[in-house]
């Protein structure tokens, strides 16, 4: 008995590898090449030391090396961090225990033991081909996407992923002074790059994941050496009351932008408005949208975390299927074929590519639904919006949001979430506390009733305007839906005192 129970672990085992989010991906007819090198920036310092980093590096080759496999990956992402410290099996089980989700040893050696597409070596397919720096989620590091850039690299493109942390400090700071250390590690790994690769330094790309999304859109604001973007749920995040933080000193070292000439796709979960995230969309509510060339790809049902495409085929390999692996497999495989075929649009002047981006809608199901066309009817309708709330015309601007929502089109409803934040902060930092509590709660929770950093901010409000009995409701609301939220249990505590 026992031995028939072990061998039907073991088939069920390895049917869930063969349902790896690999077999969707349509890779390239290039072999493919992974390798890191060391970077150091003696022109700077951060946290007063060198700044320093391990890059890594995925692009076509003539003739593949050695496999490699997912524990090659997992250890190169430990000794940059680690870097003078052996990493083990053991060390390494309990490291994608910690941060992926807790498996058994067995099913995670499935995982280190799984081949990936990429050789530990080859030669370069050949020079001045185009150039793709990778910016990571905050203090992420190389990893979290390679699939993505494995893709890429296999239909023709030198992928390379900066990390967000140092040898010597693993952690990023999260306000500006992060944000400028990263825009400086991308453009210095930009080019240490284009000399290592041979690249084509007139056809760079930046692709960015979370912080790294919004990083890599300032980067190439910054430089004109970069001039097609790519930003996956692009956000800076912050404490939970960010919202009384002006966080559009921001913006003050960027702030002398118009439009710009390059192309940025912008992919985004459309059923996420979240309080704690900035996005480069917010440049088109200070007046500085930077890309002529814009284009937004909605995904619907999706989670922060299911971007990247480690933890997608962690789960999976590991044996653990959920409700949305199908959807999370479509989606990303998608969003992987939108972003080549952007990227193939602008940087190698494919005209296929550029006529299959221009259309409208590319998938369409219960599941999930995908727009896809340029954003000035989004950022035309986000600014008329964003002045009636500031003026005060909150049953206008009502108006529009209801509209807006009603036709459906997605690449619309996704900003509105950072106007409330923007409108809601010019309110309160001016102690326009009145139009802060009709903004709350005629349109704020109108939308998300249910939301706990909604409710939170209506009872911030409610205390500035002596409403304290509105303003426990408002608290009491919000922790019946995160009981444990720190921040929300104190600010009621105070009003029961």
């Amino acid at each position: 008995m026992r031995f028939i129970i072990c061998f039907i672990i073991l088939i069920s085992l390895g049917k869930s590898q063969e349902i790896n989010f690999y077999n969707e991906l349509k890779f390239g007819p290039h072999a493919i090449a992974f390798e890191q090198f060391d970077v150091i920036d003696y022109s700077r310092t951060y946290r007063n030391k060198t700044r320093s980093f391990r890059l890594s590096a995925w692009y076509p080759v003539k003739n593949s090396g050695q496999s490699v496999q997912m524990r090659d990956y997992i250890r190169a992402e430990r000794t940059a961090i680690d870097f003078d410290t052996p990493v083990t099996d053991q060390s390494m089980i309990e490291y994608l225990r910690s941060e992926y989700g807790d498996r058994s040893d067995e099913q995670i050696k499935l995982f280190l033991d799984f081949k990936v597409k990429a050789a530990s070596n080859g030669t370069i397919l050949m020079k001045n081909l185009p150039l793709i720096i990778y910016s990571v989620a905050y203090n992420g590091g190389g990893m979290e996407n390679f699939a993505v850039c494995e893709f890429l690299a296999s239909h023709g493109f030198v992928v390379v992923a900066v990390p967000s942390f140092s040898f010597d400090r693993p952690l990023m700071d999260s306000e500006l002074i992060g944000l400028q250390t990263k825009v400086n590690d991308l453009q210095f790994a930009l080019a240490e790059s284009i000399k290592r690769f041979s690249t084509n330094d007139k056809s760079v790309g930046t692709i960015g994941f979370s912080n790294g999304g919004w990083a890599d859109v300032v980067f190439g604001m910054l430089d004109s050496r970069v001039n097609t973007i790519v930003s996956i749920e692009g956000s800076i995040a912050f404490r939970d009351d960010h919202y009384l933080y002006d966080y559009r000193k921001l913006f003050e070292p960027f702030s002398n932008f118009s439009f710009l000439n390059g192309s940025l796709l912008e992919i985004r979960r459309t059923a996420y408005y979240g309080t704690d995230a900035i996005s480069p969309n917010e440049y088109t509510l200070t007046g500085h949208v930077p890309y002529t060339d814009s284009y937004y790809l909605g995904l619907k049902n999706m989670q922060h975390g299911s971007f990247m495409s480690i933890t997608l085929i962690y789960d999976q390999i590991t044996g653990i299927s959920s409700d949305d692996a199908t959807i999370r497999t479509k989606q990303l495989t998608v969003m992987c074929n939108h972003i080549r075929q952007f990227l193939e649009a602008k940087l190698k002047n494919d005209p296929d590519a550029e006529n299959q981006l221009k259309a409208p809608v590319k998938s369409q199901s219960d599941d999930f639904r995908l727009s896809h066309y340029p954003a000035k009817k989004m950022i035309a309708i986000g600014e008329d919006y964003y002045n009636l709330l500031r003026s005060g015309k909150i049953d206008d601007a009502k108006q529009i949001l209801l509209q807006s929502l009603a036709d459906d089109s997605l690449a619309i409803p996704f900003s509105y979430r950072s106007i409330f934040n923007v409108a809601f902060q010019d309110f309160y930092l001016n102690q326009r506390y009145q139009d802060a509590w009709r903004l709350v709660n005629e349109i704020i929770l109108y939308v998300y009733p249910n939301d706990r950093r909604s409710l939170t901010l209506a009872g911030d409000v409610a205390v500035q305007m002596n409403r304290i009995e509105d303003a426990k409701k408002y608290y009491r609301q919000a922790l019946t839906i995160e009981p444990d939220h720190q921040r929300t249990r104190s600010s009621l505590d105070k009003l029961l005192r």
